[in-house]
């Protein structure tokens, strides 16, 4: 089974689902359970490493957007709109989302 993987140093893993040291016959009944067998690992793979890269995806932003409100408190802070203590307090909220 090959399961293709957000990884740039390694982007193919090649899973061995069956071993047999003999040809197959494409018409055997068992070879075709096992292929079944495999193709629906792979989907299962294909939407969980999917799910996971969202994951990654969504938390990116948040940190980036967090570092971009922090941004603009210090700016208020620097131009005195905003007191040390409400900078602090502001900065802690938004981390600790």
């Amino acid at each position: 089974m090959k399961i293709t993987v957000n990884d740039i140093n390694n982007p193919i893993i090649l899973l061995k689902i069956f071993n047999t040291s003999t040809p197959w016959d494409k018409n055997d009944e068992e070879l075709k359970r096992y292929s079944d067998i495999a193709m629906e690992w792979q989907g299962l793979f294909a939407v969980i490493i999917n799910k996971g890269d969202k994951k990654v995806e969504a938390k990116a932003k948040t940190e980036n957007n967090t570092s971009d409100e922090i941004r603009k408190l210090h700016e208020l802070l620097k131009d005195g709109i905003l007191t040390e203590e409400e900078f602090n307090n502001q900065k802690q909220k938004l981390l600790m989302m």
